[in-house]
């Protein structure tokens, strides 16, 4: 019996340092998590004399997190340009990729309001705005 305690304590002491070591790595609660900012995207349709139902809405999920564009087309239209126009300074990047894979844009930190079009292969262009 008296083996057994020395031995549960041989082990508690060994193992101490493990159980009290810091864990180095990811240091943010889930409170802590970052932030999107959604980006509502819309079809432009082009100008036309005859009445028309209105476009549907862009299966496109859009949105900026952490300095970075992340979009995504539900359904493929080939391949496509992303514009990205600050309307402030009228500086703006242009990104080609192709809509059965998501595109991640580093833009970095945003100051004001940025402008983002997005044209298809398939003849169709969405608008969208990010506010800081």
């Amino acid at each position: 019996m008296i083996r057994l305690i020395i031995t549960f304590l041989l082990l508690t002491f060994a193992a101490s340092p493990l159980i009290m070591a810091e864990d180095n790595g990811d240091t943010k609660t889930p409170t802590e998590k970052k932030k999107r900012t959604y980006i509502h995207i819309t079809k432009i349709d082009p100008p036309t004399t005859k009445p028309r139902m209105p476009a549907k809405a862009a299966d496109i999920e859009c949105y900026y997190c952490d300095g970075i564009i992340y979009v995504s087309f539900e359904e493929p239209e080939g391949n496509a340009t992303l514009r990205v126009e600050d309307l402030a300074t009228f500086d703006y990047s242009v990104f080609n990729f192709s809509t059965s894979s998501p595109l991640t844009v580093n833009i970095g930190e945003i100051s004001g309001t940025l402008q983002l079009e997005i044209s298809t292969a398939e003849g169709n262009n969405y608008i969208g705005y990010l506010t800081e």
